[in-house]
This record gives C-alpha cells, sequence and structure tokens, in this order.
C-alpha cells in the first residue's frame, strides 16, 4: 500500500539544488538527485537518506482540482497555487524522507503540508518534528522487523 503527503504552496523552488539546500539547512541528510529544474520530477526520483537509496515518488498536481476533489474530507483553509505529491510504499527509510522532503520543501516555499492519514495542514516546523521523530525510530522498526524474520526462520 502506498502512503502520501502533500504540499501546498503558491510558489515553486526552481531547482532540485535549492530543495537539497532547504534540506542541508534543517540538517537532514537526505539528497534528491539533482536533475535541474523542479518541474522535471514526475514519478519516482532518485533519493538517498545517509547515502541509502529509498523509493520516493514526486508529482506535480493541480492544486484547485485536488482540494474539490477532496472537499468532503480535507477542510480547505484557503486556494493554493501548487501541489507536489510524495507517494512511497514500504521501505521504512522513505518515511522519514519523505516527512523531511516535504518539510524542507514547505519551508522553502512557505507551504503547508498534508498528510492523507489526517486531514489537517500543517506548518513545516511541525512536519519537521515527525520526520525527525520517525528518523529516530526506522533503525528500532527495523532491528525488530529483523527480529521477526529471524523467528519465522527458526520454525
Amino acid at each position: 500500500m502506498a502512503m502520501e503527503l502533500f504540499v501546498f504552496s503558491d510558489r515553486q523552488l526552481g531547482s532540485i539544488a535549492e530543495w537539497n539546500a532547504a534540506l542541508a539547512e534543517l540538517g537532514f541528510e537526505v539528497v534528491i538527485e539533482d536533475s535541474g529544474a523542479i518541474a522535471s520530477l514526475n514519478g519516482s526520483w532518485p533519493t538517498k537518506l545517509r547515502g541509502r537509496d529509498v523509493w520516493i515518488e514526486y508529482n506535480h498536481w493541480d492544486a484547485a482540482e485536488f482540494l474539490e476533489d477532496q472537499k468532503d474530507y480535507v477542510k480547505k483553509e484557503r486556494g493554493w497555487k501548487y501541489l507536489l505529491a510524495f507517494r512511497w510504499g514500504s521501505d521504512i527509510y522513505a518515511h522519514p524522507s519523505v516527512f523531511m522532503a516535504a518539510a524542507a520543501y514547505a519551508k522553502a516555499t512557505d507551504g503547508v503540508v498534508l498528510d492523507e492519514w489526517e486531514p489537517i495542514f500543517r506548518k513545516w516546523e511541525e512536519v519537521a518534528e515527525i520526520a525527525r521523530q520517525a528518523d529516530l525510530e526506522t533503525p528500532k522498526v527495523e532491528a525488530w522487523l529483523r527480529e521477526r524474520e529471524q523467528e519465522r526462520n527458526k520454525k
């Protein structure tokens, strides 16, 4: 099952280099492969967390259309000009990476973040804290999963 997160803003960054700089400014060790313009992001894109490949899909969607389609689910604060959607799967390291990328993008564009599970708009600071917590918990989750796998292999 894929998870989704969305950043709404009234402006876009001009390049992935700007985004990577925003990530570094927040102390996040996520690097998005720099191919130039943000507009080129469409689909799965090479991203790394501390050198580890993570699978993240990035897409530009129509913000007004999305909010209209979700009007029964999302309480619309106001209209937004741009929407950058993030999608990821079962890679446990993608989870903190997505939240880091979204927080940095929202901060750099004065945007807000919408999590598909909670229909509220969050400020970048809150999303950054969620990212930091997820990053701290990820090695614990990985160890737990490894233990479960070892138990299954013993049977």
